[in-house]
């Protein structure tokens, strides 16, 4: 509304510079300073509104920070922690010892999964990675969970087309076998 009145009142200025005698390139010239005079009113208009807010104000500045500092180390912590158990499961599983491997990559994923700060993405291996050991272990079943578990999340198309069909492998072996 506010855009329009100015506008507005700029054309009626041209309007009335053009009439009073002006050349076009004085007209403009005038319009433009006064132009100018209304941006700097707005913006002068805007800051004292964000100041009275407390938005440009340097202790909100500096709470600002230290709370994204806060948050960013307590990410690191987490990620830092679910990173320490995917490695865990992958060495396990290098090792053979796939029961251990699970209990990490389980133990990954529940921890992600209840991280306010970590997300799908920071457990996507350890789904990918227990559901190539419910496959070796013929556990149908818990492959479909995951797997299940897998789609729930927000993912490209590529991905979702790989799970899903993932899923309808394993729905078929698990009829197969029972």
């Amino acid at each position: 509304m506010a855009i329009l009145a100015l506008v507005v009142i700029l054309m009626t200025l041209l309007i009335v510079l053009i009439g009073a005698g002006f050349s076009k390139n004085e007209a403009d010239e005038k319009l433009k300073k006064e132009k100018g005079k209304r941006k700097s009113y707005y913006r002068e208009k805007t800051k004292e509104k964000s100041l009275r807010k407390g938005y440009f104000d340097d202790f909100n500045i500096e709470t600002e920070i230290s709370h994204i500092k806060r948050e960013n180390k307590e990410w690191s912590k987490d990620f830092a922690y679910s990173n320490e158990l995917f490695e865990i499961g992958n060495r396990e599983e290098t090792l053979g010892n796939l029961e251990e491997a699970v209990k990490a990559y389980n133990g990954m994923i529940d921890f992600c999964i209840n991280s306010r700060h970590l997300g799908y993405n920071n457990y996507a291996r350890s789904i990918n990675r227990l559901i190539v050991i419910y496959r070796k272990q013929k556990k149908y079943r818990s492959e479909i969970e995951i797997i299940k578990l897998a789609l729930r999340n927000d993912m490209n198309e590529k991905s979702k087309k790989k799970y899903t069909e993932r899923l309808k492998k394993a729905e078929l072996l698990l009829t197969k076998t029972t």
